[in-house]
């Protein structure tokens, strides 16, 4: 869920800037983030996540596959065995938007290809979708996602085929804030 995944990303970044540099054991970074976008959530009256568990996995891991959580030495937290013993120091620059960059490029690469006349809608629907209540306009999901597109285009990561099919340039080895 886009809302949930907002919701923690921010509690995350505001836990971080609260903690002025100190770093913070990464699973007592996420629980004490999950305690904070619940808090939120309630006092904003989001009341559609249910599963707050799942959510701080996915976005644990997210962020881990994304390489914007950096540890004291700047470097990219990698997800591997230890990292849950890691100490979060900083977030990436612009850390939003390489997790986005990162759904997007896996959705690509999973898909074998993305028609980009036809699915770009759709690859905006699956990243920032917010329920009928709060829809977002479909030419807004597009431009977003062709935003994103563009980004992973200029990053090195994506390319558009005779085709007109998005495809994944490199197999990932990097992440996208080591890698862009």
């Amino acid at each position: 869920m886009p809302e949930s995944r907002e919701k923690l990303l921010e509690a995350v970044a505001a836990i971080i800037t609260d903690n002025k540099g100190s770093a913070l054991p990464l699973l007592e970074l996420f629980r004490r983030a999950v305690a904070l976008a619940q808090q939120a959530s309630d006092r904003d009256g989001y009341l559609v996540e249910k599963h707050w568990p799942v959510v701080q996995l996915c976005i644990r891991r997210l962020m881990l596959w994304a390489g914007v959580l950096l540890d004291e030495k700047s470097e990219p937290i990698l997800d591997k065995i230890g990292s849950n013993a890691k100490e979060v120091a900083a977030l990436a620059p612009d850390f939003r938007r390489l997790c986005e960059a990162y759904l997007v490029e896996h959705i690509i690469e999973k898909a074998g290809g993305v028609n980009y006349d036809d699915d770009t809608y759709y690859l905006g629907l699956t990243v920032y979708r917010r329920g009928i209540e709060r829809a977002v306009p479909a030419d807004e999901l597009k431009a977003k996602a062709d935003s994103i597109l563009a980004y992973l285009e200029d990053a090195g990561r994506i390319f558009l085929d005779e085709q007109r099919t998005l495809r994944v340039k490199r197999a990932r080895g990097r992440s996208l804030a080591v890698a862009g």
